[in-house]
């Protein structure tokens, strides 16, 4: 008797789930539109022959976006660049191309229009490694000139995407001479 009613309980159980539909709820909407995604990213380091650095940006860049690619020695073998980590950042920040070597301090930044914008970055390096000089142009030149010594380092080993504000489109390329490493955002 007993065995027949967990039949029956079962069968009844088994028709009521079946009929029951079961709807999963949305995640809601983010309470404010800044918000931030980040990505890393292992650089290979630089050979003999290489004698330049180069990277392109390519996003729609807006007045609340940021988009910036940081550099450097992922000393803790964590996978990850952690803030006391990076030396340089170069990207996008809410209306400007901007670049930062926090090792000697200096950063700079020349406002443009929003849009679809490109930034084509080209750091000459000398026989020790070190920067020599910056090319950089996005429709004209954007920067161009001498940079400290620091501005480069051929130690690095990681870099690290970082995208704040509303998710823009973009494409983000770096290489280091004969050894190019693509990085392709979307």
């Amino acid at each position: 008797m007993k065995f027949a009613l967990y039949i029956f309980l079962t069968i009844v159980s088994t028709f009521a789930l079946a009929a029951a539909k079961v709807v999963v709820p949305s995640l809601p909407a983010g309470e404010y539109d800044d918000t931030e995604a980040a990505t890393n990213s292992v650089v290979c380091s630089a050979s003999e022959t290489d004698n330049r650095f180069r990277l392109s940006l390519e996003l729609d860049a807006m007045t609340n976006n940021c988009v910036l690619v940081e550099f450097g020695v992922d000393a803790d073998s964590s996978g990850a660049l952690e803030r006391g980590e990076i030396e340089f950042s170069v990207g996008w920040d809410c209306g400007e191309w901007v670049w930062r070597d926090r090792l000697s301090g200096c950063a700079a930044s020349v406002a443009r229009d929003e849009g679809r914008r490109m930034l084509e970055w080209d750091v000459a390096l000398n026989q020790d490694k070190s920067a020599k000089r910056l090319f950089a142009f996005d429709n004209g030149v954007v920067f161009d000139g001498a940079v400290p010594p620091t501005f480069y380092n051929a130690a690095w080993n990681m870099a690290r995407m970082v995208r704040r504000g509303p998710e823009p489109d973009m494409c983000a390329t770096y290489d280091v001479s004969v050894f190019p490493l693509i990085i392709k955002l979307r």
